[in-house]
C-alpha cells in the first residue's frame, strides 16, 4: 500500500512538474531568444499562476514579434522588427541617393562618362 501511495505522489509530482514548466518548454522548442529570462521567471514567479499564463501566452505570441514591440508601436499595426527593417531600408535609400548626387556631380564635371554613369547608377538600382 505505501508503495502505490509514493507511485501515486510521484506520479502528480512529475505531471505537475511537466506543467508547471510547459511555457519554459516551449520557449526553449521554439528557439525563443528570452528563453532564459522564461526559465528564470517561470522558476520564480510561476507559482502565482497570473505570471505563468502570461509566460504561456507569450511563448505561443507570433514570432515575427518580440517583447518591445508594445513600446515601439502601441497600436500593434507595426512589429519593432518591421520597424528597424523600415528604418534600415530608409537609410539604405537615403545612401543611394546621395550616392546618385555624387556620381551626378561626378559626372558633371567630367571625371566620368555616361557610360561608367550608367553602369554605377544601375548597380545602386535606382
Amino acid at each position: 500500500m505505501e508503495l502505490q501511495h509514493f507511485i501515486g505522489i510521484a506520479l502528480i509530482g512529475i505531471i505537475g512538474f511537466y506543467i508547471y514548466f510547459w511555457p519554459t518548454r516551449i520557449a526553449f522548442k521554439n528557439n525563443n531568444p528570452f528563453k532564459g529570462i522564461i526559465l528564470l521567471v517561470n522558476i520564480f514567479f510561476g507559482w502565482t499562476f497570473i505570471v505563468w499564463f502570461i509566460l504561456l501566452i507569450y511563448v505561443y505570441f507570433p514570432k515575427d514579434k518580440i517583447i518591445i514591440d508594445p513600446i515601439i508601436d502601441p497600436s500593434g499595426t507595426m512589429s519593432a522588427k518591421k520597424y528597424g527593417d523600415r528604418i534600415n531600408d530608409l537609410k539604405t535609400h537615403s545612401n543611394k541617393i546621395t550616392s546618385m548626387k555624387q556620381l551626378y556631380e561626378l559626372k558633371q564635371m567630367g571625371a566620368i562618362t555616361e557610360e561608367e554613369f550608367q553602369n554605377h547608377r544601375n548597380r545602386l538600382k535606382l
